[in-house]
């Protein structure tokens, strides 16, 4: 795995300040490239959230939905997924 340097960005509906990194790799056995994106943030002073999200290359589109999940990073009620969790 090869990562490029990080760069600046902003996340979520307040602009939160963020660090990203997008990766590039090979899988096992050689079946192909894959990419992927790692992003760090501070949101209310203190609380830290990092997500990454991968995809293999041959399938581009699966790269706008990781760009677009990590996008929305936020702190704040979760959506309750699974009833039978709260």
């Amino acid at each position: 795995m090869k990562w490029e340097p990080s760069a600046d960005v902003k996340l979520g509906p307040d602009a939160v300040p963020a660090i990203v990194w997008r990766g590039k790799g090979t899988m096992a056995g050689g079946k192909g490239d894959w990419g992927a994106l790692a992003v760090s943030a501070v949101f209310q002073k203190n609380k830290r959230v990092a997500g990454c999200g991968g995809w293999t290359t041959d399938k581009p589109d699966l790269e706008k939905g990781v760009v677009q999940t990590l996008r929305t990073l936020r702190i704040g009620a979760a959506m309750k997924t699974d009833p039978g969790n709260p």
